[in-house]
């Protein structure tokens, strides 16, 4: 049999629901411009659009740094956030410490890059082409494979220093505080064990501050068979984890650590990378494994839960859960009920949490062939104990079981 590469690549993308106003300088509305259609979901604005240097053929070559975003409202031109992130030849996004010197001396526009910016900033189509050229441009026309929506952005070669670098940022990280924070939330990070998110604050706009912290702690369960004798049950505890970098721009965030997990007998797992990326209503937890060998040689029976345990005090703002099974929903309150029940067996790879500061959407993203059953995950109850932690009883305990491996 052929050794393989097994990659599992996991992403939780939580979406925070608040409508952000782009800022930015206006230009005269009418120039020549090359045309480029890309099928691409963009209803909902609390999503990233996320494109390929590949699907941007004519920006080839160019120089990174000189590509500014506009968009086109009310007759007028104007930049919006806007970055592009550079991956290795294995897909994976390069940090800001980590770049190779070989990239960094390269300022040409790679089909490698991607071009981000967010679904909420899309416009109207420019007028025209007339006599006024402001740069080499290039007009994504992007149009929403469900809905039929269309939108479009303007990405623009600037022969001068882009104005668009005085855009405001969406996101930032907090190095002092090892934490991502936008104008809605405040995730922050555990300094013993950097992987796990150990605060997440809602930004009251009546207070002008981030309120109080909603989770008690996050949990990680592992469940499997070692070379098909040895049971095993794993949890944070048996953790190894390390911050090793960041790549910031005004878009998104990306914060990558890299862990491995105690299995038996002294065995520990291959490197895992988990790459927490915040972006202004979003934070999406990328979580990827390779391993030189296929994972059933070693591994069966293998289930893996990770949730939040919600902060049950008189502060947690009243929420509801919606998911495609449930559209009617339900209310964490601490008590299990028959809506609950289903939820967890619905089978559902999402899920929405709703209070009055916005919404909280989950989804799970899975490398194509990888043989994965996507589930949502709920214990809503006071009393339930779940060891090793001391917290007492799940509230809202809520989150993923990001898959059955059974060979």
């Amino acid at each position: 049999m052929n050794t393989r590469v097994a990659s599992i690549r996991v992403r939780t993308i939580l979406f925070i629901s608040l409508w952000a106003c782009c800022m930015g300088v206006a230009v005269a509305a009418s120039f020549p411009r090359t045309t480029v259609p890309i099928a691409y979901p963009i209803s909902s604005p609390y999503y990233p659009v996320i494109l390929r240097g590949a699907q941007l053929a004519p920006l080839l070559g160019e120089n990174r740094a000189q590509i500014v975003a506009y968009v086109f409202h009310k007759g007028r031109l104007t930049t919006i956030p806007f970055q592009i992130d550079r991956r290795d030849a294995h897909g994976q996004l390069l940090l800001d410490d980590a770049m190779p010197a070989s990239l960094v001396r390269a300022p040409q526009f790679t089909a490698q890059d991607v071009c981000v910016f967010m679904a909420a900033d899309v416009g109207e189509r420019a007028s025209v082409p007339g006599t006024t050229e402001i740069g080499k441009t290039v007009e994504l026309e992007l149009r929403d494979p469900k809905s039929a929506q269309r939108g479009w952005v303007y990405l623009v070669v600037s022969a001068t220093v882009p104005v668009a670098a005085n855009v405001p940022g969406y996101v930032q990280y907090l190095a002092a505080q090892d934490a991502l924070q936008s104008a809605t939330y405040r995730l922050g990070f555990s300094h013993g064990m950097p992987m796990l998110a150990q605060s997440l604050q809602w930004f009251d706009p009546h207070l002008n501050a981030y309120g109080t912290n909603m989770i008690d702690i996050m949990k990680i369960r592992h469940y499997g068979r070692f070379l098909r004798g040895f049971s095993f049950r794993r949890g944070v505890e048996d953790y190894r984890s390390a911050l090793v970098g960041t790549r910031s721009g005004p878009v998104r965030v990306i914060r990558r650590t890299e862990n491995s997990i105690r299995v038996v007998l002294g065995f520990r797992s291959p490197t895992i990378t988990v790459d927490y990326i915040g972006y202004a209503h979003a934070i999406l937890a990328d979580i990827r494994l390779d391993v030189p060998f296929r994972n059933d040689w070693f591994f069966s029976d293998l289930v893996s839960v990770t949730t939040w345990d919600g902060n049950d005090s008189p502060d947690y703002p009243l929420s509801r859960v919606y998911s495609r099974s449930l559209p009617e929903g339900f209310t964490i309150d601490g008590h299990m009920n028959e809506a609950k029940r289903r939820f967890n067996a619905s089978g559902d790879g999402a899920f929405a949490l709703v209070n009055r500061y916005g919404t909280l959407l989950v989804t799970m993203d899975f490398a194509a062939g990888e043989p994965i059953q996507r589930a949502v995950y709920l214990v809503d109850d006071r009393s339930a104990l779940d060891p090793p932690e001391t917290i007492p009883g799940q509230f809202g305990n809520i989150g993923a079981d990001p898959g059955h491996r059974r060979r």
